[in-house]
């Protein structure tokens, strides 16, 4: 059975890697205009800093972008990891495979009516 962690249990190198692949991942959707999903959860306020700092920093390459919110927004990213409570292997992927594999679960399940 595959390993079933929370991103608490994770270590610091782990939960660092978990960070940067949803922050990318985040970016990503953020320009695609699709965080529904993530808006889905009690997380405004963190997402509202967030999207705030991505905005006044629009023109960086997507690399300097996220390195520039993983300091400056760490810890909202990581409220919000916590908040969709995703389980994840000791390699710190989610149990989905990936940050894209998850948003189509929950895209699914929000489509199947679950």
């Amino acid at each position: 059975m595959a390993d079933e962690l929370t991103f608490d249990l994770l270590d610091a190198d782990t939960k660092n890697t978990v960070t940067l692949d949803f922050i990318s991942f985040y970016v990503k959707h953020y320009l695609e205009g699709s965080l529904e999903i993530i808006s889905a959860y009690p997380v405004d306020y963190n997402m509202a800093d967030i999207n705030n700092v991505i905005s006044q920093n629009y023109g960086m390459q997507p690399e300097e972008l996220i390195t520039l919110l993983h300091e400056k927004m760490g810890t909202q990213f990581n409220k919000i990891i916590v908040t969709m409570d995703v389980k994840y292997d000791s390699n710190g992927n989610p149990q989905a495979g990936s940050w894209e594999a998850w948003y189509q679960q929950q895209y699914t399940n929000i489509e199947v009516g679950n």
